[in-house]
């Protein structure tokens, strides 16, 4: 199957949230943190990176994907502990999964027990603490065309990072997805 070229990091895209976004992500994380209770271990680290920590950049991920989609950030459907099951933002049908990995230069990985979405959007942390590189995006289908396991038998399978499309085409993708559900009312597969 025929896909567009690999990204570059021409096409990284560094952003931040507003002063608004940024109060309602830490809202949610906390909120999240707060609702794991005892199911979490805060002193749990994996790669320098305690969970509490995590769940915040996730979160921040999410509302920065929100943000440049134009999706209310209070309309983030949760982040961890079963909370979304997959799918952080819908907008028009189209469903999307922001994935954010703990350092830069991290892959796309997506949990098999999750439910697909529409999109997987991957990105990396930047300099600021309420900010994140988004750094490009797969479909659900191309997602299945080209993962592969993760080293260790670790669970779940992943995408490298310089196979996924630019945030520009994932614009247009996503647009064109939204106007096929409007018109027909039926997803289509995209590519």
């Amino acid at each position: 199957m025929a896909y567009p070229e690999f990204i570059s990091a021409s096409d990284f895209k560094d952003r931040w949230l507003t002063p608004e976004n940024a109060a309602i992500a830490m809202h949610k994380s906390y909120d999240i943190i707060e609702k794991a209770g005892p199911r979490a271990n805060p002193k749990r680290v994996t790669r320098n990176v305690t969970q509490s920590e995590s769940t915040i950049m996730g979160t921040v991920a999410e509302a920065v994907v929100a943000q440049e989609r134009g999706i209310d950030c209070n309309e983030i459907t949760g982040h961890i502990y079963g909370g979304d099951h997959g799918i952080d933002l819908v907008q028009g049908g189209v469903t999307i999964d922001v994935k954010m990995t703990e350092k830069r230069g991290g892959n796309l990985v997506r949990n098999h027990t999750d439910t697909p979405a529409d999109f997987y959007v991957l990105c990396w942390p930047n300099e600021r603490r309420y900010g994140a590189t988004i750094i490009g995006a797969t479909t659900h289908e191309r997602f299945m065309d080209e993962h592969e396991p993760m080293p260790g038998g670790r669970p779940g399978t992943r995408v490298m990072w310089p196979t996924l499309i630019s945030w520009d085409q994932f614009v247009e993708s996503f647009e064109w997805r939204q106007e096929l559900i409007e018109r027909f009312g039926v997803k289509p597969r995209c590519l």
